[in-house]
């Protein structure tokens, strides 16, 4: 898993101390409407004309990056918690799957035919189960990378920016 970039991190610590009381608990919502698509975002011009006043202070128009890449950072570091607890999820049911795989010492035949019915089936119901982690695991991986490169966009107009107005000032 590809990890944060430490430029963005260090601008997400600048920015979030920038936040409001009310604006630190606005942002765990976007973030987790930013990830599963429950809560719509505003749109950047409501956002524009200060409707986000209440929840981060003064707004200009400056800041509708900065709000952006607030919302995308959270959203990044909320995802790669939950691949992080996805993949120890998989893990503990791989670790699981190896223990019934595992001999017994158990030699009677009819003990031994009857457990190993069960451990199939066991093992059949782990394998459903793992290939849905697969697909959700999968899924998450996409959403992560779709919003490394979104985060990856917006650091790059933020400091095309920066370069822009050093260069107009001299």
């Amino acid at each position: 898993m590809t990890p944060l970039p430490a430029q963005a991190s260090r601008a997400y610590a600048i920015l979030i101390k920038r936040l409001t009381p009310a604006g630190r608990k606005w942002l765990p919502q976007m973030s987790l409407g930013m990830r599963t698509g429950a809560v719509e975002i505003p749109a950047l011009p409501t956002v524009a004309n200060g409707s986000c006043t209440e929840a981060l202070g003064a707004c200009t128009h400056a800041d509708i990056d900065a709000l952006c890449f607030l919302i995308l950072m959270a959203a990044a570091q909320d995802s790669a918690d939950d691949l992080r607890d996805m993949l120890a999820d998989m893990n503990a049911a791989n670790e699981k799957k190896a223990r019934l795989r595992a001999p017994h010492d158990r030699i009677d035949k009819v003990a031994l035919d009857a457990e190993v019915a069960a451990i199939k089936n066991q093992l059949d119901s782990k394998s459903e189960i793992g290939e849905t982690e697969s697909l959700r695991l999968q899924m998450a991986m996409d959403r992560m990378s779709k919003m490394m490169s979104t985060l990856s966009n917006i650091l790059k107009k933020i400091s095309d920016t920066a370069q822009s107005i050093t260069q107009n000032l001299k």
